[in-house]
């Protein structure tokens, strides 16, 4: 009597197994994605979910190697936020480029505004801002 192994199970855990490994493989972990526009997504709204986070020391490093050496961390710091403005979230909306190498992100801010009198009140931005490549990393460039 022969066994017979159900060839259906095996194949499926191997595409399975492939497609894992494929996966990992295509964005090795510390690597920017290979599409400039991926990384651009990822840069901008990490900045922003630094910023959320009153993270602002690595926020300050989204910015271009320009604005750092004009403006120091604790200057950035000091006017970053103001205590009646709570941010809350961001949204990713879309990226209006230039050329390859300068794109303008759009995202959707989320926040709120502490009111006397009326407590906490919601709303919605859109946020417009100027982001560059050098050397493959995307940096943003503030609005003077």
């Amino acid at each position: 009597m022969t066994a017979r192994f159900p060839i259906l199970p095996l194949l499926t855990l191997a595409m399975m197994v492939w497609a894992l490994l494929a996966g990992c493989a295509s964005n090795p972990a510390g690597r920017a994605p290979a599409d400039p526009l991926v990384a651009l997504e990822q840069r901008a709204t990490a900045r922003w979910q630094h910023l959320i986070a009153d993270q602002f020391a690595e926020a300050y490093a989204f910015f271009s190697p320009g604005y750092r050496s004009t403006r120091s961390l604790e200057g950035y710091a000091s006017g970053a936020r103001s205590a009646a403005l709570r941010w809350d979230g961001i949204e990713w909306q879309e990226a209006r480029c230039a050329n390859e190498d300068s794109c303008t992100a759009i995202l959707l801010l989320t926040y709120s505004v502490r009111m006397p009198g009326a407590g906490d009140v919601p709303g919605v931005r859109q946020v417009e801002e100027q982001w560059v490549r050098l050397d493959g990393t995307w940096y943003h460039v503030p609005e003077r």
